[in-house]
């Protein structure tokens, strides 16, 4: 049964947190009656384009999520916005890994795409921080040359920041050992920056 304070009185309204404490009954009211679909119907659909037809046969026509839910921001690759500009819109931080915390920064491109990056390293991450306890600002900046990337080698063993000359990986891991690994392979890895020249 829905808490009866977050049900209308007089409408039988739900509101969005209390669904899954609602009865049949009331979520009918607040809804309306779903459409079912019968077994063999179901069993029936083999393909994408099946299920695109009996969705339009039932519902009209099929909508994109992209387009009635959500802000139209996509979640992009640092690598993607290397040398691009921007106008970083708004930004927050989030406590990360280990309790590290990263940058989720929202960024409209000069070609007008809507992207959505996040970074937890020593570049972006960083900055944001210093620029958010010295100006007091969440947003609002321009970035006329995008993101620049600062590349390095790391151990494929632990991930981290490894020399190409280390014989053996001395990096320590979060149980207090020492990686050791002795391979010669690396992997890259890479701190990405805003790219404070100016226009």
């Amino acid at each position: 049964m829905a808490d009866r304070e977050n049900v209308d009185t007089n409408t039988g309204e739900i509101t969005s947190d209390m669904v899954e404490l609602a009865s049949p009954s009331e979520l009918r009211k607040a809804f309306g009656q779903s459409v079912r679909v019968d077994d063999e119907t179901m069993r029936g659909i083999q393909t994408f384009e099946d299920a695109m037809a009996l969705s339009t046969e039932l519902h009209g026509d099929v909508e994109s999520i992209a387009d009635v839910m959500g802000s139209g921001f996509v979640v992009t690759d640092k690598d993607e916005l290397v040398g691009r500009e921007m106008i970083l819109l708004n930004w927050h931080f989030s406590a990360g890994d280990y309790g590290r915390p990263f940058a989720s920064v929202a960024a409209v491109l000069k070609d007008g795409a809507k992207v959505i990056f996040n970074d937890g390293g020593t570049g972006i991450c960083t900055a944001l921080m210093d620029f958010t306890r010295s100006r007091g600002r969440w947003g609002g900046v321009h970035v006329p040359h995008g993101l620049r990337a600062s590349e390095y080698a790391t151990c494929p063993e632990c991930n981290r920041p490894r020399s190409e000359y280390d014989v053996i990986c001395t990096n320590v891991l979060s149980n207090g050992s020492e990686c050791g690994d002795t391979s010669e392979k690396r992997l890259r890895g890479a701190t990405y920056y805003l790219d404070t020249s100016p226009a």
